[in-house]
């Protein structure tokens, strides 16, 4: 091998060493119960509690769920009056922003619920392929602007 080979050799070696040495940390786990999810340190306690309690309804069927970092996803079953009252009351609690949006799915759930800490931003997944959802009776929570300057 030439001088040169041998030096471009030992500097891809090193590139590679050197990129295998940046580690990507994460935390993630399961979820055991719907109430689970992870609240920022500055959320209030008495909304950290409505939107416990919104998650635990009686209507409600946790299925299971799990975190990677402060994203939460929560997996749900469940019938359309189920989910409508979930979307109400999430869009009722304090500093919460809720946005709805489908998948086509075979897993076992009929919605999924991903909750970001950081932002209190609740996206609800509703499965395309769900047998108890009927799309003609979903209702959308309505969307609050803030309230203009006058």
């Amino acid at each position: 091998m030439s001088r040169r080979s041998l030096f471009l050799t030992a500097i891809a070696s090193a590139a590679i060493l050197l990129t295998n040495l940046c580690a990507a940390y994460a935390i993630a786990g399961k979820i055991e119960s719907a109430d689970g999810i992870a609240f920022s340190s500055d959320y209030p306690e008495h909304a950290q509690e409505q939107i416990r309690q919104t998650l635990l309804a009686d209507s409600l069927t946790f299925t299971d769920g799990y975190f990677v970092n402060w994203i939460s996803t929560l997996h749900f079953q469940g019938d359309t009056t189920a989910l409508n009252k979930l979307a109400e009351s999430l869009a009722a609690c304090e500093g919460t922003t809720v946005r709805v949006s489908f998948t086509r799915s075979d897993a076992d759930f009929d919605w999924e619920v991903i909750h970001d800490a950081h932002s209190n931003d609740f996206q609800i997944r509703i499965n395309l392929n769900s047998e108890r959802i009927e799309l003609e009776a979903l209702v959308i929570p309505p969307a609050k602007g803030p309230t203009p300057d006058r």
